[in-house]
């Protein structure tokens, strides 16, 4: 995976502190899901941006979208999703979406080309 940039301590990105990932013209070749966005802290924020993305799947996992998205254990979440396409995923279980789904949890706040397509 190539990525443009990890700040573990980020406050710039949102309230509080929190992770930032940017990638930046990857592809993902996979089967299922090609990110899972997860984690059992509730203490840290986590903003994940995917700009010029590729996802290909060689075979579609049930109810598993490109991305992946599981906000249960209370970490918010800001996910960013530019001119990014998603080839052979299934349908998310949730979003009915192949290319994000939020899984489980209610606590992100995801864009799609510019677009607010959840709000915690």
């Amino acid at each position: 995976m190539r990525y443009n940039k990890i700040r573990k301590m980020d406050i710039s990105d949102g309230p509080g502190v929190r992770v930032s990932i940017f990638m930046q013209g990857c592809t993902f070749n996979c089967k299922g899901k090609a990110a899972l966005l997860y984690s059992e802290s509730k203490d840290l924020a986590q903003t994940a941006t995917f700009d010029n993305c590729t996802f290909n799947a060689s075979a579609p996992a049930t109810g598993k979208a490109a991305i992946e998205i599981d906000s249960s254990l209370g970490t918010n979440y800001d996910v960013y999703i530019n001119n990014c396409v998603a080839t052979g995923f299934d349908l998310g279980s949730v979003s009915g979406n192949s290319l994000w789904n939020q899984k489980k949890g209610n606590l992100t706040n995801l864009w799609v080309d510019g677009v607010q397509k959840l709000t915690r």
